[in-house]
């Protein structure tokens, strides 16, 4: 295993997160994400420092990792790209890719606790719905296209990419709705009758082709709404692979209290199922909250046995505009955690 908390550069040059969990005076969430590092290669012998310098990358690849592992998935490491060849019991290719924020905007971990500084939903999957399209826009031009799909043992099959966004601070609250956009130009629903009268019962979507950034530029939309990206066959995402997750496995045993805030799918009806709970009521597993958003027009389509290991799986019917897939009941949309510490 890699110890990943062996210092690999200067303290002024460590990731933010990285020197909150060190920090830390008990080990727990060290302990499990060294663990995480069991049977994973490091092929460029740089992952620690990236580790410790860049975090929230490194932290996504390392989670796939080990969702991957927990699939019964073998991954060829002899391969130097993508980031997994997954060999056995299928042959799907992924790369791992996070949506950062813009230049000159705040990163994640910069939070105000004041709730009147909190961006609104709406501002939160805006921002959200441009980070993500341009992360996956650059990754599929600039790797997939020029580098990736020019080796053999990618040719022929289906490829992913897994993304997770980390662009701005409270990110968690975008849940589906920016991806749901990005992806197939979705950006939500009505509830009317043909007399525009409010009802509960019927819903018509709300299709959006760009989206405009500051500056007034528009981005196009709907990556999976046609065969622009055909090689792609699919998006694996995930809005809660965060250092909750980790907070949220651990056995903890500190002297404070951790309020774990979710919410969860209920399909049962059109409210969400919410609450909070302290640490020892609270559960969530390794792949609580892991989507994967299928591409209709995908070159080379995903076996059902493949899908059949998410939690969730989504796509697009064009022929009535409507969502179509499955999720868990109670599946994790979002999750906040609350560390309370106590004297």
């Amino acid at each position: 295993m890699l110890d990943l908390f062996i210092p690999q550069v200067d303290q002024n040059k460590l990731h933010h997160n990285f020197i909150e969990i060190t920090k830390d005076p008990q080990p727990y969430a060290r302990e499990l994400l060294n663990s995480w590092t069991d049977g994973f290669i490091d092929r460029d012998n740089k992952f620690v420092k990236e580790f410790q310098t860049t975090f929230n990358s490194s932290f996504w690849e390392l989670y796939l990792f080990n969702v991957f592992k927990q699939y019964g998935f073998q991954i060829d490491f002899t391969k130097a790209m993508p980031d997994f060849v997954i060999t056995n019991p299928y042959e799907v290719c992924v790369e791992a890719v996070i949506s950062n924020n813009a230049y000159n905007a705040s990163p994640e971990y910069e939070r105000d606790i004041n709730p009147n500084n909190i961006p609104n939903l709406e501002m939160i999957v805006h921002t959200a719905t441009v980070r993500l399209a341009n992360a996956i826009i650059s990754k599929y031009r600039d790797k997939y296209l020029k580098t990736y799909s020019k080796e053999d043992y990618v040719k022929g099959k289906p490829f992913i990419l897994a993304v997770a966004p980390f662009e701005q601070p409270y990110f968690w609250e975008q849940t589906s709705q920016a991806i749901m956009h990005v992806l197939y130009g979705l950006k939500g629903f009505e509830y009317t009758d043909p007399n525009n009268k409010i009802l509960p019962n019927v819903k018509r979507s709300i299709m959006d082709p760009f989206i405009e950034k500051d500056n007034s530029s528009e981005i196009p939309l709907g990556f999976f709404s046609n065969n622009q990206m055909e090689e792609i066959s699919a998006i694996i995402f995930s809005n809660v692979a965060t250092f909750g997750k980790i907070r949220a496995l651990t056995k903890d045993k500190a002297p404070r209290e951790m309020i774990f805030s979710f919410t969860k799918y209920n399909e049962k009806g059109f409210r969400p199922i919410q609450g909070s709970l302290p640490k020892k009521y609270y559960s969530e597993k390794l792949d609580s909250g892991l989507a994967i958003y299928l591409n209709p027009f995908a070159k080379y389509s995903l076996s059902e046995n493949f899908l059949n290991h998410f939690p969730t799986v989504c796509s697009f019917d064009y022929s009535c505009n409507l969502p179509i897939g499955d999720s868990k009941n109670e599946e994790l949309l979002k999750r906040m955690v609350n560390v309370i510490n106590i004297i």
